[in-house]
C-alpha cells in the first residue's frame, strides 16, 4: 500500500490533471493533498492510528503571529526553512514543523497547487560534485531607464546545489554564453556533463540537429545534455535557482546597468551559496557541499585520433554527409569536421555516427536514414 502512494506522488509532481490521477488511484482528491502533505513533511505513508490527540490543537497566539509574520517576509520558503531562521534570531520552544503547516494552512498562507510542485527534488542527484551542471537563462529583465535587456546566465551545481553562475548576459547568443561559460571552467574547472533545455543557443528544437555548443562541450570532453521536450521538471534544480533569484532580489532591486546588475547577482549568489539554508542539505549552504573539479579548462582543443576500427569521413562545407548516394543532413555545426562511422554489433542494419568520444546519431542502412538517439559518451 505504501509503495502505491509513493508511486501516486511521484506522478503528483507531473501531472496536469491531478483530479484525473485521484480517480486512477481510487481516492478522493482530498485524500490525494493528505498523501502529498505526509511526504513533504518526511511522514510515513500508512494509515495512521484513529485515536485521537491528548494534546489540544492550539498554541499560544503570539507564536502563531512570529510564524504567519515570517512565513509573510519569507513568502517563498518553507516550513523547515521558517522555523531554521527563526530558531537562527535566538527563538526556542518553537512548535513542530508540521505545526508549522497548519498554522499556515489556518492564515492561508500555502496553496495546494504550488505544493504539488516542490515534492520531485529529491528523484534526481549526482554522486558527487561536478559530474553534472544545470545552466538555463532567468528571463530578460529590462534595465532602468533604458531601451536595454539583461539576460541572467544561471549555472547550479547538481549535487552540490552550488551557484556556480549568475551573469549579467547583453544577448543569449552563443558567443555570449561561451565567454561566460570559460570563465566559470577557468574558476571552478569543468564538469562531465551539461544539462539544458532544447532552446538557442544550446539546443535546437526546430532542426533537431548537433548544435555548436554541443560541438564545443564535445571538444572539451563534456557530455551535453538535452532535457526532454515539455519536461521542464527535469531542471528542477537550476528552476529553483532562478526562482529564488527573481523571489530575493529581482522582485525588490532594479538593474539600473549591466555593471550594477553584476554587482548584484555576485552579493546574492555569495548570500546563496554561503548564508542562505537549503532544505535539501539538511539547512546546510551550498558552499559546505561543494569543491571544485580537478578537470582543468583546455584553452588549446587537442586534435582527437579515431581508433583503427572506425571509418573516418568528413563532413562537407554545408553539413552533409553521404551514405549509399544519398545525402543527409547533419547540421551546420558539424560543417568540415571528422566524424567515424562505427558497425554496431547488436544490430547489423544499424551503424552509429561517431564524433570524438561520443556517439551523436545512428544510420539506419535498411531505411537509408539517420535518427538522432542522444548524445552518449564513449568510455574507453
Amino acid at each position: 500500500m505504501e509503495k502505491s502512494r509513493m508511486d501516486f506522488i511521484k506522478e503528483a509532481s507531473s501531472t496536469d490533471n491531478f483530479s484525473k490521477l485521484c480517480r486512477k488511484y481510487e481516492i478522493s482528491r482530498k485524500t490525494g493533498y493528505k498523501w502529498i502533505e505526509r511526504y513533504n513533511e518526511s511522514e510515513s505513508l500508512r494509515d495512521k492510528n484513529k485515536r485521537p490527540f491528548k494534546s489540544p490543537n492550539k498554541i499560544d497566539s503570539k507564536i502563531e503571529e512570529l510564524i504567519v509574520t515570517t512565513r509573510d517576509k519569507y513568502p517563498y520558503w518553507g516550513c523547515r526553512k521558517l522555523k531554521k531562521i527563526l530558531e537562527k534570531q535566538g527563538y526556542t520552544n518553537l512548535p513542530s514543523v508540521s505545526t508549522f503547516a497548519n498554522v499556515l494552512k489556518r492564515n492561508k498562507k500555502i496553496d495546494k497547487a504550488e505544493s504539488i510542485k516542490h515534492i520531485a527534488f529529491k528523484r534526481y542527484e549526482k554522486k558527487s560534485p561536478n559530474i553534472m551542471w544545470q545552466m538555463d537563462f532567468k528571463g530578460q529583465i529590462k534595465l532602468k531607464n533604458s531601451t536595454e535587456y539583461c539576460y541572467p546566465l544561471t549555472i547550479k551545481d547538481d549535487k552540490s546545489r552550488y551557484c556556480i553562475t549568475v551573469k549579467a548576459c547583453k544577448n543569449i547568443k552563443y558567443e555570449t554564453v561561451k565567454e561566460a561559460l570559460i570563465e566559470a571552467f577557468r574558476e571552478y574547472g569543468m564538469p562531465k556533463s551539461i544539462l539544458s533545455d532544447n532552446g538557442k543557443p544550446w539546443g535546437d528544437s526546430k532542426n533537431n540537429v548537433i548544435t555548436k555548443m554541443d560541438i564545443w562541450f564535445m571538444d572539451l570532453d563534456i557530455k551535453p545534455i538535452h532535457i526532454r521536450p515539455k519536461h521542464p521538471q527535469t531542471q528542477g534544480k537550476i528552476e529553483s535557482l532562478n526562482k529564488a533569484l527573481k523571489n530575493e532580489l529581482l522582485k525588490y532591486k532594479e538593474l539600473d546597468n549591466f555593471e550594477n546588475a553584476q554587482v548584484l547577482f555576485n552579493e546574492w549568489k555569495e548570500q546563496y551559496n554561503n548564508i542562505r539554508p537549503h532544505e535539501s542539505l539538511n539547512f546546510e549552504t551550498p558552499s559546505m557541499h561543494y569543491n571544485k573539479s580537478n578537470r582543468i579548462y583546455k584553452e588549446i582543443i587537442e586534435e582527437y585520433k579515431y581508433s583503427d576500427n572506425v571509418l573516418v569521413v568528413k563532413i562537407d562545407h554545408l553539413g552533409f554527409i553521404n551514405i549509399n548516394k544519398r545525402l543527409h543532413f547533419l547540421g551546420e555545426a558539424l560543417r568540415g569536421k571528422y566524424v567515424g562511422l562505427v558497425k554496431s554489433n547488436s544490430y547489423p542494419n544499424i551503424t552509429y555516427l561517431q564524433y570524438r568520444n561520443f556517439i551523436i546519431a545512428a544510420y539506419d542502412s535498411k531505411n537509408n536514414e539517420f535518427n538522432k538517439i542522444g548524445i552518449r559518451k564513449i568510455e574507453r
